[in-house]
């Protein structure tokens, strides 16, 4: 009786070894678990730390060169930003980079919350390659979209004229909103795309803006080719040094007068009333990668618009 007494008590004592080793395994499972969790989290907070301190690297790069401006009242073809290329970079890890990096001004594009609706009408019946009647109707549309009124314009669209979101009526964040647009296709939108901005302080530089934001301005044929000789000076090339520049937004009538018709002078003298025209940009996106210069690997790609004391207004990273 003894005997089997004791075989119970050493069988219990085994049963509740088994148990508790199947719980001490399942704790240290549990905790190798959250330890692995905790050393992900922490690997990826030292990742975005080291992220940080790369993209203030070259944010400051970025400063800098805007801050060598050339020309100090307006933008002219010798003002460093307007350059691109590459510069080297460690990382946190001591890792080698290259950055490669180039700043664009928003300024130079067509401003979709501020342009009139004949500027978007020629804009998007030229570089959109749309028909005039289809061009009207999304600059009408646009202007819908951003303003704050619910009256809708000739040929505009508002709230009623969408299925399944309502127009904004406010003004646009960001490029991609246009997509909501009536009339608004997909192949239209690619072809626009690089040439308008919602991220500019609303005014077009007419010192650098190209050929699809000139057209935008809506000038006779003559008109065109003639503020095209003002701006490419005599090689005939936008973007070179000898380039003609603006020195004032309200000298425009003086300086184009002996290359435009006084049709176009009188018109552009409209918009400039406007607001419409700047003669130095205060918004950029710089854009980019950064490589390993051992692998060659892509460690990021980036995307932000800064204004020109260097301060992140958006930021994007691929």
């Amino acid at each position: 009786m003894q005997m089997q007494h004791s075989r119970n008590q050493r069988g219990s004592i085994f049963v509740l070894t088994i148990w508790a080793t199947i719980v001490l395994s399942l704790f240290a499972t549990n905790l190798s678990g959250r330890s692995s969790q905790a050393l992900s989290v922490t690997q990826r907070l030292v990742e975005e730390l080291q992220s940080s301190i790369e993209v203030s690297s070259i944010v400051h790069f970025a400063g800098e060169r805007l801050s060598e401006d050339a020309t100090e009242g307006y933008d002219g073809p010798l003002d460093s930003w307007r350059e691109e290329g590459v510069f080297e970079l460690s990382s946190v890890r001591g890792e080698p980079l290259f950055v490669y990096w180039k700043l664009t001004d928003e300024e130079s594009k067509v401003p979709l919350n501020t342009a009139p609706a004949n500027v978007l009408k020629a804009f998007f019946e030229y570089t959109g390659e749309t028909r005039s009647l289809d061009a009207q109707s999304i600059a009408d549309a646009i202007v819908d979209w951003r303003d704050e009124d619910s009256d809708m314009s000739p040929q505009g669209a508002e709230s009623y004229s969408y299925d399944d979101y309502a127009c904004k009526n406010a003004p646009f964040e960001n490029i991609e909103e246009l997509l909501l647009i009536k009339g608004m296709g997909v192949n239209v939108y690619a072809r626009v795309a690089p040439y308008v901005t919602a991220n500019s302080n609303g005014r077009m530089n007419l010192n650098t803006i190209g050929a699809s934001a000139i057209r935008a301005l809506g000038l006779s044929e003559s008109g065109y080719n003639g503020f095209m000789t003002f701006r490419t000076g005599p090689d005939n090339i936008l973007g070179t040094l000898d380039d003609r520049v603006f020195i004032s937004s309200t000298s425009i009538a003086a300086d184009l007068e002996k290359y435009i018709p006084l049709e176009d002078l009188n018109y552009l003298a409209k918009l400039e009333k406007k607001e419409l025209f700047a003669v130095k940009s205060e918004t950029f996106t710089l854009s980019g990668k950064v490589m390993s210069q051992e692998s060659s690997a892509v460690v990021m790609e980036f995307s932000c618009v800064l204004d020109r004391e260097g301060n992140i207004l958006v930021w994007n990273e691929g």
